[in-house]
């Protein structure tokens, strides 16, 4: 889907120590995006995978993007996934 191919790109343009692109792509404002999806799309495994690898590669080492994240609710949507995909090891993952 566009959301799952979109969720990619974002996790692969912020992994890998990117600092200065994990805090270019959570100030152009992505992280409602993806909460978004993960809302939106709740039975897609696939979405909700890649939507959770987003949220941990802009996370990774950046406390700022973390209370980001934490203050848009992005931690229930994840515990939401993982309970809605148990048998998902990519969720899981």
């Amino acid at each position: 889907s566009v959301q799952s191919e979109a969720l990619i790109a974002l996790a692969n343009l912020s992994s890998n120590d990117h600092t200065s692109n994990q805090t270019r792509i959570v100030q152009a404002g992505a992280i409602k995006p993806i909460l978004a999806a993960m809302r939106y799309h709740k039975t897609n495994a696939s979405v909700q995978e890649y939507a959770c690898s987003a949220l941990w590669t802009l996370a990774c080492d950046h406390a700022a993007n973390k209370s980001h994240i934490v203050d848009e609710g992005g931690v229930a949507l994840v515990l939401s996934a993982m309970s809605a995909h148990e048998t998902s090891v990519d969720v899981q993952g």
